[in-house]
């Protein structure tokens, strides 16, 4: 249907470019896929030829350093072998300082001396140190106690140069279990940034097993394959690693000796559990993350993994070069075959350009020109156009008012037939109600701010007078008549200590005169404030009793407009009473303001007078307990 409302030229053109289009695409994506798994299995199978290569590198490697151990081994054997006498004393006890390897922490053992050749072992290092002089690797000589086997004689020196005496090695240890049978134990360790293999053999005296020797040496398999694995190249960025089993990387060009366990690329990599394989992780583990390529085999003799990574956009980086001098060649033809087309439709065109103009100018914002014509092939066209001209100007004079804030203004009907015309005006109903809502939001804001500062501040109040409820009154009368604006106020409080006379006895007052001041006791029977007794309830006037109250200002006595009388109630009881009086309008969040911080006052009050009452009562005892002689 689209087809047929588009002229003959327009048609073949467009038919053309899409069947041109659909076969470049569909051919096109099907080479270029099969060419991407062909660079990826030739990636991997080159990677896996390398890796075997370093395998074998590393056999040579590790057989050297293992026969290397072995002689030194064979060597400190001699060694010790060549003194003619180990005796361990039943009597002369040492107690040796050494170190629990479970918590770090110094413990004493009772350990029996040693003597070679009637020779102290204990602070003597010649074994140790002929046998470091020889074979040019570390020495330690353990002796056997009930806790484990203790370091006395070593040419290990830490830091400070202090040799690494009083290391234990429990009973539990696999090394131990060894020895006791009689066993040598290799192992291979990770310390001060090198990976080191050792040798344990048992010590025997009287044909019993009473220590061991231990010999350790520095591998040269990383300082000496890692020149051969930097030296490989991978793409552009790609190199070759080692990685012991636990994570930790041997050779690396970067991060040599760096804990990795606790990556996803060597979690994946475990989690594998092959001796061969690939697979593809994100790398840097952070938001720059891409995707690489990791092929590893796991050499059993060392107990690590030999890798190769590379980026993997960077297999493809060849062929992308190819594809781009593809597509190239395919632009430059299509751009002929266009140029071809549009000299073919080159006069149809000149009888569209009285439309470009009215077009341009609806599309920068202007009002176009009413544009007329005879020919009835663009009438229709002509007259839609000169319609969304005028309604274009409509609508950008109305979203003009919304941007300037001029909202709720009329707009011609025409406006509401139009769909960006009706969402303006949906637009300019929500924008009213927005604001609308805001000012309430900024009046609510205000009168919560209003009534957290206000709780916040008769709250210290409260806090700070709890031994005077004269200074207690004062303080609180002030602040609220201030804080609510109000002219007048005072502070009653409940006496009911004779309950055959009760009655409201006045604290505080702030602006009263003095006629107003001798009414000191209102009982509950009296009055606006009597009436609370019973009530429980806050009265508000706007129109006060004839001579109930007056407020005497720069213009003489004048009867205030409002009278606000609050109970300060708690559980239900009442403890008192606050009136105030003002010439102003007292507001709904300002009486429920009162009535909240009514309660903390009542609770307070409550609490000094009880602590009065604990008072009088103590000084009552003490001054009954006199002596008569005393009280003379």
């Amino acid at each position: 249907m689209i087809l047929k409302k588009l002229n003959i030229f327009t048609r073949v053109q467009f038919v053309l470019n899409g069947i041109l289009l659909t076969l470049f695409i569909v051919i096109g994506l099907f080479l270029y896929n099969n060419e991407r798994k062909k660079a990826y299995a030739t990636s991997r199978e080159k990677s896996y030829d390398e890796i075997e290569e370093l395998s074998n590198v590393v056999d040579i490697y590790r057989i050297r350093d293992r026969d290397i151990l072995n002689m030194a081994g064979n060597f400190a054997e001699y060694k010790i072998n060549q003194f003619s006498y180990f005796e361990e004393s039943d009597s002369a006890e040492i107690n040796f300082e050494a170190v629990n390897p479970l918590t770090d922490k110094p413990m004493n053992i009772i350990i029996h001396e040693w003597f070679v050749d009637e020779v102290s072992m204990h602070n003597n290092y010649f074994i140790v140190d002929e046998i470091k002089k020889l074979t040019k690797v570390n020495a330690s000589i353990y002796q056997k106690t009930p806790k484990g086997y203790v370091n006395v004689s070593t040419n290990i020196f830490n830091t400070e140069g202090d040799r690494l005496l009083g290391d234990v090695i429990l009973n539990s240890s696999e090394i131990i279990q060894a020895i006791e049978s009689g066993n040598k134990y290799f192992s291979r360790i990770y310390r001060n940034k090198s990976w080191y293999q050792s040798i344990y053999k048992p010590i025997y005296i009287d044909g019993r097993i009473r220590g061991m020797y231990y010999i350790s040496l520095k591998e040269r398999i990383a300082s000496a394959l890692k020149p051969i694995f930097d030296g490989r190249t991978h793409f552009k960025t790609g190199y070759t690693f080692l990685i012991t089993s636990e994570g930790r990387l041997s050779i690396h060009p970067k991060d040599q000796g760096v804990d990795y366990s606790n990556t996803n690329m060597f979690s994946m990599l475990k989690k594998l559990s092959q001796k061969w394989g690939s697979y593809t992780y994100m790398w840097p583990e952070n938001e720059l993350a891409k995707p690489w390529c990791l092929n590893f085999k796991y050499e059993e003799t060392i107990d690590s993994y030999i890798c190769i990574t590379y980026p993997k956009k960077e297999i493809f980086d060849e062929l992308n070069i190819q594809v781009v001098y593809v597509l190239m060649w395919f632009v430059i033809f299509i751009i002929g075959l266009q140029v071809t087309l549009f000299y073919l439709n080159k006069q149809r065109r000149e009888k569209l350009k009285a439309i470009f103009k009215p077009i341009a100018e609806i599309v920068e914002g202007k009002k176009a020109e009413k544009i007329e014509t005879t020919n009835p092939e663009f009438s229709k066209l002509y007259n839609d156009i000169n319609i969304i001209s005028d309604r274009y100007a409509l609508l950008v004079n109305y979203a003009k008012n919304l941007v300037n804030n001029h909202l709720d203004s009329r707009q011609p009907e025409s406006l509401k037939n139009d769909p960006i015309g009706l969402a303006l005006i949906n637009l300019d109903d929500k924008l009213l109600k927005s604001a609308e809502l805001e000012k309430e939001r900024a009046i609510d804001a205000k009168l919560r701010k209003w009534e957290s500062d206000g709780l916040s501040k008769f709250i210290n109040i409260l806090q700070q007078h709890t031994h005077s409820i004269n200074e207690l009154s004062d303080e609180l009368i002030n602040n609220l008549v201030e804080y609510l604006k109000a002219n007048q106020g005072a502070l009653f409080f409940l006496n009911n200590e004779n309950p055959d006379d009760i009655f409201f006895e006045q604290m505080a007052t702030y602006a009263y005169n003095k006629k107003r001041l001798i009414e000191k006791k209102i009982y509950p029977e009296e009055g606006l404030i009597g009436r609370l007794y019973t009530e429980k309830k806050s009265i508000y006037l706007s129109e006060i009793p004839e001579n109930y109250i007056r407020i005497t200002s720069g213009l003489g006595e004048l009867e205030p407009n409002y009278l606000l009388i609050i109970p300060l109630l708690l559980n239900m009881e009442v403890y008192g009473v606050i009136e105030l009086a003002s010439f102003n309008k007292f507001e709904d969040y300002q009486i429920e303001f009162l009535e909240k911080i009514g309660e903390n006052i009542a609770s307070t009050i409550n609490n000094v007078q009880i602590n009065a009452k604990t008072r009088r009562s103590l000084e009552q005892s003490g001054s009954e307990h006199v002596r008569p002689d005393m009280k003379k």
